[in-house]
């Protein structure tokens, strides 16, 4: 009875946030495209990498629905994970289609509809493909300290040539300077 109920309450709660977010006015396709398409390439940008939050809110929100078991049974508790495990897969595509909408929109207000629709198709050339690991590169938080302690130990290893000629010049304008006092 439990499992029914909460596949009912799942049901319910899918469908309205599912029905809350489709705006007033219809999404660009081009738009929704290149979103799906920039989204794709940097998963981050879809911000549900831990599933167990889902599953957490699901989880919660079956233990706190009226009508609930008591939560602090054990077998209440352990229905509520089976049910919410069963459910987070879908509850996270929900907030993936949010996510790929809102960034529709935000890609749609930036951009015209035939610009939108030349990026996606640049994105998906070799070209464009090359551009987006470089980017994904530039993100990439290990990748950038590489680079930079890179950076560092090269410009260690440039700095003597380039101060060396300016240490000759400054000694040769300030030979005649009185000297500090010695120490």
């Amino acid at each position: 009875m439990i499992a029914r109920f909460a596949a009912l309450l799942m049901a319910g709660a899918l469908a309205l946030p599912a029905a809350a977010q489709t705006p007033a006015t219809a999404t660009d396709p081009a738009a929704l495209d290149l979103a799906r398409l920039l989204m794709s390439r940097d998963q981050s940008l879809y911000d549900d990498n831990d599933l167990g939050r889902f599953r957490s809110r699901i989880e919660a929100a079956l233990l706190g629905s009226e009508g609930a078991c008591a939560p602090t049974n054990g077998d209440c508790q352990d229905a509520a994970s089976a049910v919410a495990l069963q459910y987070a897969p879908a509850l996270r595509q929900v907030y993936r289609e949010r996510a790929e909408r809102l960034t529709a929109a935000t890609l749609a207000a930036s951009l015209r509809p035939e610009e939108l629709a030349h990026v996606a198709t640049w994105l998906r050339s070799e070209e464009g493909r090359h551009f987006l690991e470089a980017w994904a590169a530039l993100h990439d938080p290990e990748g950038v300290e590489r680079r930079r302690r890179t950076l560092q130990r090269d410009l260690v290893q440039t700095t003597p040539a380039i101060f060396n000629p300016a240490r000759a010049l400054f000694r040769q304008r300030t030979r005649n300077l009185p000297q500090p006092a010695p120490r």
